[in-house]
């Protein structure tokens, strides 16, 4: 008890003491470490937009050298496609397959070298690859990408590791969510000068079908026409014209003439001239429905130059031609503006004639994609075969063929032709991986015999979600050995 009575008079007189002026040192203001992960400024969206990149910022005051996140994002809006690192780390991984989450580890400090600095300051560490899902929601909308915590974890899943081994989690590390508009397209706008359904929107989307021009991620949006939540289609092309020209009063709409790359052609005077020709290629269609437009690619290899003449055939009277070469890259497209056709039958659509006056042997000519849509512009489907008559002027000799892989374009866009030639019959697989060498899509696996076999890769996954820009490995697999191929994927 006495102790306690010391104390108390001790704490009393420590209080009523005068107080003593103590020149101290200036000390440094106190300065507080900022730890800070964020998805930049609002962002903004658009339905079908096949790369959204959305940026992992982050703000350290202090060297950080590993970063694990849980994502969260809303799976009825955005479908992520890839995480790709915007600076060397020793680990670098993500999981984007369970649906609204997305786990991702980044570590600049793993054995053995080389060493790699740790993070600080302002910079973007990821970026996330993302396709925004295809249909319009009929208004503007607001989603997010946040942050989550597993609750089955007894510990923090979003964290950071300073280079000294401390680990830094909220709320000392600001978490900030990220905000993403998905615009309401405007339909018909293709020109993009804010008047919808006008002779400059066909012409913009016409000259995009002949590849004179690209789509920006806003006309992309705007050119789903018919609304089937699928972009830049032949049908929307074919809808987009049936609303100017109007559904009571179908009129002939004269789209201008391709000068710089391509010929017009609108009747089938010249396909008269092409029918038994042995140097022509006829492309024949079995539609169920009348077509309103019909959209070509072809693969040509060796001079495109070789093409003198492309025309409708007779059973495709009424309709009008338009065509462009560029790259060993055909393009046709074939569209019915005034919706007054019936449908074909194993008929002929238009045949392409060659020049074959110096005796060469003819350069192979494959279908890379081919679309089709009805008089009122929606998408239909149509068996279609490319029938070709040749006249060999020698016989060439035989040759042994041995393991090729060839890709075309490349560049490509949206698809491209993998040719592969085989020794000898018996199985094989086809394979695309990317760049950290995880396999995205088996482009063909069964049986082929000896030669040369063409398939088509249209740039998306075994998921059938396209995949997103960047550097591609096609790998051939076979009993003769493995061929490797690096494609690049533009968008």
């Amino acid at each position: 008890m006495r102790s306690y009575f010391i104390l108390f008079s001790m704490m009393a007189w420590l209080c009523a003491a005068p107080s003593f002026a103590i020149d101290l040192p200036d000390r440094p203001p106190f300065v507080m470490d900022t730890y800070e992960i964020s998805f930049g400024p609002q962002m903004e969206g658009i339905p079908g937009d096949p790369a959204f990149f959305i940026p992992i910022n982050v703000s350290f005051s202090q060297p950080v050298v590993s970063i694990q996140l849980i994502l969260s994002y809303d799976p009825a809006v955005l479908i992520p496609t890839l995480l790709a690192p915007n600076m060397f780390f020793q680990s670098f991984t993500y999981d984007i397959s369970l649906p609204g989450r997305i786990r991702m580890s980044l570590v600049t400090d793993l054995p053995p070298p080389p060493y790699v600095p740790p993070i600080q300051g302002d910079t973007t560490v990821a970026w996330i690859s993302c396709r925004v899902y295809s249909c319009d929601l009929g208004y503007d909308y607001l989603t997010h990408i946040t942050y989550y915590d597993d609750p089955q974890t007894p510990f923090q899943d979003n964290f950071a590791v300073r280079e000294n081994g401390n680990i830094i989690t909220p709320p000392e590390l600001s978490l900030i969510q990220g905000d993403i508009i998905i615009w309401h397209p405007d339909y018909g706008d293709i020109n993009a000068n804010t008047y919808p359904w006008e002779i400059g929107d066909a012409v913009t989307f016409f000259n995009f079908f002949m590849g004179l021009t690209q789509f920006n991620r806003r006309q992309y949006a705007n050119s789903d026409c018919n609304r089937d939540c699928v972009q830049a289609t032949i049908s929307d092309l074919v809808f987009l014209l049936r609303t100017i020209t109007g559904d009571t009063n179908r009129v002939a709409l004269q789209l201008p003439e391709v000068t710089s790359l391509g010929v017009f052609k609108g009747t089938t005077e010249d396909a008269r001239l092409l029918l038994g020709s042995k140097q022509s290629c006829e492309v024949l269609v079995e539609s169920s429905r009348p077509l309103g437009g019909a959209s070509f690619t072809f693969y040509v290899s060796g001079q495109g130059t070789l093409i003198k003449n492309i025309a409708l055939s007779p059973m495709a009277a009424g309709m009008q031609l338009f065509y462009s070469i560029e790259n060993e890259i055909l393009r046709v497209t074939v569209l019915n503006l005034t919706g007054e056709n019936a449908e074909i039958i194993n008929g002929g659509l238009f045949t392409i004639i060659y020049d074959r006056s110096d005796n060469s042997f003819p350069d192979a000519i494959t279908i890379a994609s081919a679309s089709f849509s009805d008089n009122d512009g929606f998408a239909c489907d149509a068996d279609y075969q490319l029938n070709c008559s040749w006249q060999v002027p020698f016989q060439l000799p035989e040759v042994n063929p041995t393991l090729e892989l060839l890709g075309f374009p490349n560049p490509f866009n949206g698809q491209a032709a993998i040719s592969f030639t085989l020794p000898s019959s018996g199985e094989c697989e086809l394979a695309a991986f990317d760049m950290l060498g995880r396999k995205v899509k088996t482009v063909y696996e069964g049986y082929k015999p000896a030669g040369t076999s063409t398939v088509i890769w249209d740039g998306t996954d075994d998921g059938h979600l396209s995949v997103a820009s960047g550097i591609y490995f096609l790998r051939l697999e076979s009993g003769a050995g493995s061929k490797t191929l690096k494609m690049y994927l533009v968008k």
